[in-house]
């Protein structure tokens, strides 16, 4: 699962190749821009990533409330890579007493950038409190992320799976022995908003239900083998992402959506860090394979040291329609190492 910190690193200035006021950082990997007149060799500096809020009406961030297509009226501003110069600079750093390796978000406010749940439809509409189920079940589930591999405490070797990283909606699917649960990242959803009484006095004498009015069931419906492989597997929780919800519909028409698998995790015996198992991605492929769930677009099986993961991270998306590619998905073969790769030039589109 991903870390949203703001880590205080050490900076060490770099020449722009482009520009002679500003100099370059790195930070995990990532280039950051600075002006250098405003840093020099040995400073701290807190690393403030892409996809963090930051409120504008602290003085450390007060030039930002009227950055355009970034700032937003509630105060807060979006912090997203951009080109600067012919780089892309990922990220933002601001000065800070603390020491080196801290986390600095709770000192300077910063919060994590969350897109909101999106309702059904496949129309881009926050979610409505009514689309939710009141209960939960009784096996814990995860919200479902991962690390970006700057992030990483290890890095990945050897070889791995690569996968395209899908713009959508994330879904979680589980059989808990008496009943299906199907919900967002982190919300459970009911089949029907607006279910009447006598449709479901009539449900109860084999009459058919109609059609799901939410994006997760509609999916859940159209792919009867996610259902089969989860009475298979009990406890187990199928994660994917609904696709046609947002901006980056891959070719589908307004109102539809689809759906691709990505992960599952093993949790008949209870979930917990330690022990709750995630399968291997080929196993997860197979699965689906037999049960013909759709999987998220194959990219490449090479030894890492073999790939540009970055040059993979781009181009257009695999999945359909003609636009970017979010990015991919590596994981190791054989072992539970994951991580992203972000394309950068979605990352200063802000999506």
């Amino acid at each position: 699962m991903s870390s949203h910190t703001c880590d205080v690193v050490r900076v060490k200035l770099e020449k722009h190749p482009n520009a002679d006021r500003l100099s370059l950082v790195k930070v995990f990997g990532w280039t950051c821009a600075v002006r250098t007149e405003d840093w020099k060799d040995g400073d701290h500096a807190a690393f403030i990533p892409p996809d963090s809020l930051v409120d504008t009406r602290r003085s450390e961030f007060a030039f930002l409330a009227n950055w355009p297509g970034k700032s937003r009226a509630d105060g807060w501003a979006r912090i997203t890579a951009q080109k600067l110069r012919g780089v892309v600079s990922y990220g933002l750093l601001v000065p800070t007493k603390l020491e080196l390796g801290m986390d600095a978000a709770g000192d300077l406010g910063v919060i994590h950038y969350e897109p909101p749940e999106y309702g059904s439809g496949g129309k881009s509409r926050p979610y409505r409190a009514g689309d939710t189920e009141r209960g939960q079940p009784d096996q814990f589930v995860p919200v479902y992320d991962v690390e970006n591999i700057q992030r990483l405490d290890e890095p990945i070797t050897g070889e791995v799976l690569v996968t395209e990283k899908i713009h959508g909606a994330n879904a979680r699917f589980l059989w808990d022995g008496k009943r299906f649960w199907v919900g967002s990242r982190k919300q459970w959803k009911r089949r029907n908003r607006k279910l009447s009484l006598w449709q479901r006095i009539k449900s109860w004498f084999g009459a058919p239900l109609p059609p799901p009015d939410s994006d997760w069931w509609r999916v859940f419906e159209k792919y009867p083998g996610i259902g089969r492989l989860l009475k298979h597997f009990p406890g187990d929780t199928l994660f994917g992402e609904v696709y046609g919800t947002q901006h980056l519909r891959y070719g589908l028409a307004p109102g539809q959506v689809d759906f691709v698998v990505f992960d599952l995790l093993s949790g008949r015996d209870g979930w917990t860090p330690e022990h709750g198992k995630w399968a291997p991605q080929e196993l997860t492929l197979g699965l689906c394979d037999d049960y013909k769930i759709p999987f998220v677009p194959f990219v490449a099986k090479k030894p890492i040291e073999d790939l540009d993961l970055l040059a993979l991270a781009q181009g257009k998306s695999l999945l359909g329609g003609d636009h970017l590619r979010e990015g991919i998905v590596v994981q190791a073969v054989g072992r539970r190492a994951i991580a992203k790769v972000v394309n950068p030039e979605y990352l200063i589109k802000g999506e």
